[in-house]
């Protein structure tokens, strides 16, 4: 190839000579490349700019400067003239008019006064001191002499803040010119003048400034006193007040802007010692306070609506604590109404205390992160709940608590237990406000009522009640949801509380004269219903977020979200307790619905042997499943879950057992016993030394002492099971004993007969344990509460009827007895009698010194029952579970109520169906003869009387 210049120079074009090349950038300079020129060009254009910004700082700077020469010589100027205006003004006498001349120096003064200054405030002083002595010119002043007014106001305000540290008598000038702008007298019939101009100076820091004078000339108090300490103590709180007499004559807006600045510079400063001691007890004690205006100020309750809008002044814990001892002063002598006002203003004002580093809640595990040593929280805190749970502050407070409630004093209420509860972690039973409400039958109503009144728009675009779109799952929007969670978390919470100490009869109606229960049965069964799907929706959303799946639907704060996940599965838990005890539900009332119970059947259960209970999970639909199991099992149908639980039991025999084909293939633990000594003998081979998972192959020995024939292919074994637990559980051996209606539980006294009583129990729940691993079915009536004990759930007083009915039913009658209980002579103690020998067991420290009387009453009865459920046989009920748990874990049998258990050992006690026996009778291995004869059996069974 040619290149382009060789090409050009082999042909000839017609010139006789070449063409120059013309450099625009010079001849003696090379070529520039494009980026070098644009790099250029750029550092041209900011050195450009960079010269502009120069020159404009410059410009301003020089206008700055000229203007503050300008405004310096005509500060100068009107200097000048006031002084020599001011000169004239005293030469005048007092009786003669000069509202022109006064009018023109307040103007020159306003332009030109600096309070730092000590020429302009002796011109403060002396003009302040004409419009005192001029008195007469202020009736029926001008707009614009009221306007001046209200600014020379403020100028003496900032005055009095500035000088507030040096001396009094500095201020002594101003603070007599605030006194005298806002006196009514001053401005003869104009009486709303002074009120107008006390408004503006409000709003420009009255209080804050008088407050600080007073804490100048006040030593900090020792003790809290209303008193003032001394004559200029008493002048200096009758200025700061005067506000507040003058605010019956303002506007509605002008009246309460007062007391939201009387909140924010006064009573936000409870932490001062001197506010704290003197200012508030001052304020509270005087007549021109008025509590209901500073309530009203802070809620912003427009009239008489009670419509909360939102509160007007910044919430903090001074301003919470100032409220509080306001309202353990006025509360006892105001109308209900103002108590609802007082609570909504408590219901803004708690939640300062948690963003001040006070809450005990910051996560989910209650770890406490705070801006404050931990001793300074605790002293807050104790300070703070101390004055919130004072015995007349909660009576007052649960005074305006009746059927008919307005719904802003139910949420305010609903807040504050809520924020207690949840962000304080406070015990509902050791607080006097928490239990008041309760045990208040009206409020566990109307906060259920009000909850299932709220609607929203769901997705279709209809309004529907909240918590049906919450127990379908629906989406809600955060505000709906945050309501939702506070009042269901609140209502839960109180009635999970409250049936604690709900006697069986109080609830099914029994006893209609304690009045108690808040429901009907009917409504319960519709609550119960409701706060299942609830459950069943909470839980799904908690294994989706422990899947590592963002929460779809409910849109909480964490620790928000596990109070009303808690506070909903136990009661609905309870509520099913009951119901298990004595039906007060239709039958599949607690069932889920069918899309929750399909996917049951496909769970797989090496997530149950594997240890994944604890919570090592991946698969959002596993996690969800397990967790409907363990925390409300009893949504699915009886059947399924035993199906479950066998195939659990399948899976883990299979793993610790081998074949199961063929009983004696196979590792083996073998077992010698004489038939005579049959517990004995299983006692000492099998203790605690055997995984007893294992297959048990017997060897029986007669009463000869012989060897019986045969081998055992698994009926000797499961003849064994059954004969060591009918001698184990039988009454004579000691360590079980049957309550009246022959159903058995652990000898309270058997330590008298058997030492080692604990290593027998351990063995027993082994025992009974492989005999339910073996799918063996053992005739054993144990107790309920017995059972209960076994699964690791808690009894209480309710359950006392199935250990002794007798006991139960005279423990209730005192709750109706009418006399004086100090007659019937009852301790806090309990004397056991047996074989012999007499034990005294105080119930409570020194119990057998402190008498039953009406006031510990209910104490005593849950102390009893909790004595003899719990603490008498605990040692006993211990060491059976922990064997029990050795064979099969007890998280499988939490599956199961009580009732569900013992029909898993010992079968349902319904009749059998002879027809359906023979329609599902199969013959195998068997010849016509047999086949003839198990027939013929079958036939006389049925002639059978039933």
């Amino acid at each position: 190839s040619v290149s382009g210049d060789s090409a050009s120079s082999m042909f000839f074009d017609g010139s006789a000579r070449s063409r120059p090349v013309v450099s625009l950038g010079g001849k003696s300079k090379k070529q520039e490349a494009r980026a070098d020129l644009l790099k250029r060009a750029q550092v041209d254009r900011r050195q450009r700019e960079a010269a502009r910004k120069k020159t404009a700082s410059a410009c301003r700077i020089q206008a700055g400067y000229r203007g503050y020469q300008v405004r310096k010589a005509m500060r100068a100027e009107l200097c000048r003239e006031f002084d020599s205006n001011i000169s004239s003004l005293l030469r005048v006498p007092v009786d003669q008019s000069v509202t022109e001349l006064i009018g023109t120096l307040t103007r020159q003064l306003l332009y030109f006064y600096t309070p730092q200054s000590q020429t302009d405030r002796a011109r403060l002083c002396l003009l302040c001191q004409n419009y005192i002595t001029r008195k007469k010119m202020l009736e029926g002043p001008s707009d614009l002499l009221i306007y001046r007014l209200k600014r020379l106001g403020v100028v003496c305000c900032r005055t009095v803040a500035t000088l507030s540290g040096v001396s009094v008598s500095a201020v002594a000038m101003p603070l007599r010119m605030l006194e005298f702008v806002t006196d009514v007298r001053t401005f003869g019939e104009s009486d709303t003048v002074a009120a107008k101009i006390a408004v503006h100076i409000v709003e420009n820091g009255w209080f804050s400034s008088l407050c600080n004078v007073l804490e100048t000339c006040i030593a900090d108090p020792v003790d809290s006193s209303p008193s003032p300490p001394s004559t200029l103590a008493e002048s200096l709180l009758s200025i700061l007040l005067k506000p507040l007499s003058l605010a019956q004559q303002c506007k509605s807006e002008h009246r309460l802007q007062i007391y939201r600045h009387l909140a924010s510079e006064v009573f936000s400063r409870h932490s001062v010692p001197f506010v704290r001691l003197f200012l508030l007890p001052a304020i509270n004690s005087s007549r021109l306070f008025k509590f209901d205006m500073l309530l009203e100020s802070l809620t912003a309750l427009p009239g008489s609506q009670m419509k909360l809008l939102a509160l007007t002044v910044e919430p903090t814990v001074d301003l919470l604590h100032s409220v509080l001892i306001s309202g353990l002063m006025h509360l006892p002598h105001l109308p209900g109404k103002v108590t609802v006002c007082y609570v909504t203003a408590l219901r803004l004002l708690l939640p300062s205390a948690s963003k001040s580093g006070l809450s005990a809640s910051d996560n989910e595990d209650g770890m406490m992160t705070s801006l404050f040593p931990v001793c300074d929280v605790r002293m807050e805190r104790d300070e703070l709940m101390d004055r919130l749970d004072d015995e007349l502050h909660v009576s007052q407070l649960l005074s305006v608590i009746q059927e008919q409630m307005p719904v802003s004093a139910v949420e305010a209420f609903a807040h504050i237990v809520h924020w207690m509860v949840v962000e304080k972690k406070c015990s509902i039973h050791q607080s006097r406000l928490l239990s008041g409400l309760t045990y208040n039958r009206h409020f566990l109503h109307a906060i259920w009522s009000h909850t299932a009144s709220l609607t929203s728009l769901s997705v279709v675009g209809k309004r529907t009640p909240v918590i049906q779109q919450l127990s379908c799952g629906s989406q809600l929007r955060d505000s709906d949801m945050q309501t939702t969670a506070v009042l269901l978390t609140v209502f839960c919470a109180l009635s999970s509380h409250s049936l604690f100490s709900l006697h069986d009869a109080e609830f099914y109606g029994d006893d209609t004269k304690s009045g108690s229960m808040p429901f009907s049965l009917d409504e319960m069964v519709d609550i119960s219903a409701i706060l299942r799907d609830i459950s069943i929706t909470l839980l799904t959303e908690h294994a989706a977020n422990k899947s590592g799946l963002q929460m779809k639907s409910i849109h909480l704060p964490p620790h928000h979200f596990h109070w009303l996940l808690m506070s909903v599965v136990q009661l609905v838990n309870q509520l099913y307790a009951r119901d298990c005890r004595r039906r007060y539900c239709p039958e599949d009332h607690w069932l889920a619905r069918q899309s929750v119970r399909s996917s049951l059947h496909q769970l797989g259960v090496d997530i149950f042997i594997d240890g994944a209970l604890d919570g090592h999970m991946q698969s959002s639909a596993v996690t969800q499943n397990v967790l409907l199991l363990t925390t409300v099992p009893f949504i699915f149908p009886f059947r399924e879950r035993v199906t479950l639980f066998y195939r659990i039991l399948s899976r883990d025999r299979s793993e610790k057992q081998g074949d199961l084909i063929d009983f004696n293939m196979g590792e083996a633990i073998q077992v010698t016993a004489r038939r005579g000594r049959i517990y004995e003998d299983a006692f000492a081979e099998l203790n605690t030394r055997h995984d007893l998972k294992k297959k048990l192959r017997v060897h029986l020995i007669n009463a000869q002492g012989l060897d019986e024939a045969g081998i055992d292919g698994g009926g000797i074994f499961r003849e064994f099971l059954s004969s060591v637990l009918r001698a184990g559980f039988d009454e004579n051996l000691g360590l079980f004993c049957a309550t009246s209606n022959r159903q058995l539980y652990p000898n309270p006294q058997v330590h008298l007969v058997q030492e080692d009583f604990r290593h027998h129990f351990n063995f027993l729940g082994r025992i009974l344990a492989k005999a339910l691993y073996e799918n063996m079915l053992i005739e054993l009536p144990l107790a309920d509460f017995f059972i209960l004990k076994v699964l690791g759930y808690d009894v209480d007083v309710n359950h006392l009827a199935s250990l002794d009915p007798e006991m139960y039913r005279n423990l209730l009658s005192l709750k109706s007895y009418d006399g004086d209980m100090e007659e019937l002579s009852l301790y806090f103690s309990v004397v056991n009698s047996a074989i012999g020998a007499t034990e005294v067991v105080e119930l409570k420290p020194d119990g057998q010194n402190i008498p039953v009387t009406s006031q510990n009453l209910i104490e005593y009865i849950h102390l009893m029952a909790n004595y003899r459920l719990n603490k008498q046989i605990h040692a006993h009920c211990l060491a059976f579970q922990q064997g029990f748990a050795s064979v099969i874990d007890i998280s499988w049998l939490r599956m199961f109520n009580h009732k569900e258990l013992q029909t898993l050992i010992s079968g349902t006690e319904a009749d059998i169906d002879i027809n359906d026996l023979k329609e599902h009778t199969i013959y195998g291995g068997m010849c016509t003869v047999y086949v003839c004869v198990s027939s013929f059996l079958l036939q006389l069974i049925m002639c059978w009387p039933s």
